[in-house]
């Protein structure tokens, strides 16, 4: 019985554990979007906020997608928008929009072919907060 209790009270405090540091993940993130100087920054702190919500909340996740698929294409960065436009699929199909999820596959599909999309993009470890920089 004492072990017992032993491994639920280390388990439990492993779960709190993780708990704060998904909050301080989502914190960082959501500082480094509201504070973000130029466009890049906000792309990727979007890219890394639809990441967070990729599966626990598809409308948020959407939703933040959605707006850096606006910027990377304002900023004409076609992997990530190819990366966007998968990310927005996958969660269509998790509402069972099945339809618009190929549909919104295949596009991303054929700009990630297209070799003259690899030149002049932006890439870094955005599912690293400690990676965003100003």
């Amino acid at each position: 019985m004492k072990s017992a209790l032993t491994i639920f009270s280390f388990l439990l405090c492993s779960f709190f554990v993780d708990v704060q540091g998904q909050q301080k993940k989502l914190d960082s993130l959501n500082a480094a979007l509201k504070t973000a100087k130029n466009d890049t920054v906000k792309m990727v702190s979007l890219a890394g906020l639809s990441v967070f919500y990729g599966e626990s909340n598809w409308d948020s996740a959407f939703y933040f997608s959605n707006r850096g698929l606006k910027i990377s294409r304002q900023l004409k960065q076609p992997l990530w928008v190819a990366n966007f436009l998968l990310g927005n699929s996958y969660y269509l199909q998790s509402k069972g929009n099945l339809p618009e999820a190929f549909k919104l596959a295949n596009e991303a599909l054929l700009i990630a072919q297209n070799p003259a999309n690899g030149k002049n993009v932006f890439i870094k470890d955005w599912t690293e907060t400690s990676n965003i920089k100003q």
